[in-house]
């Protein structure tokens, strides 16, 4: 899994391994293709690299639309296999109370058939 923090011309930044959302998705039974990082900072050369299975965006400002129109990112398997899911990042980027509903809305994107 990867989640982009942000990306593009603002920089690519991400939930490294030690940051609480990388913990989160811990959690939530995926691997981090972050994990190994410390802190938000992320190449997009990486993120090429690890060609993540699922990328999460915020469902905020068009993210979904300008990350799979916008090359390289356009290039990654999950962005062809249409596996780009949009979360309320207000969920997840501040830690406090409502870090439990970002993780179940993570662990329902990261294992959609065991809610049905």
């Amino acid at each position: 899994v990867y989640y982009a923090l942000s990306f593009g011309e603002w920089g690519d930044f991400t939930a490294g391994g030690s940051t609480f959302i990388g913990k989160m998705i811990n959690l939530a039974g995926a691997i981090n293709i972050a994990e190994d990082v410390d802190g938000w900072n992320y190449s997009v050369e990486q993120l090429i690299e690890k060609d993540p299975q699922i990328i999460i965006v915020s469902k905020y400002y068009n993210s979904k639309d300008q990350f799979i129109n916008t090359w390289p990112y356009s290039s990654l398997t999950a962005v062809k296999e249409n596996r780009v899911y949009e979360i309320d990042n207000n969920l997840l980027d501040r830690q406090g109370i409502r870090n439990a509903q970002g993780l179940l809305e993570l662990a329902k994107i990261i294992h959609p058939n065991e809610f049905k």
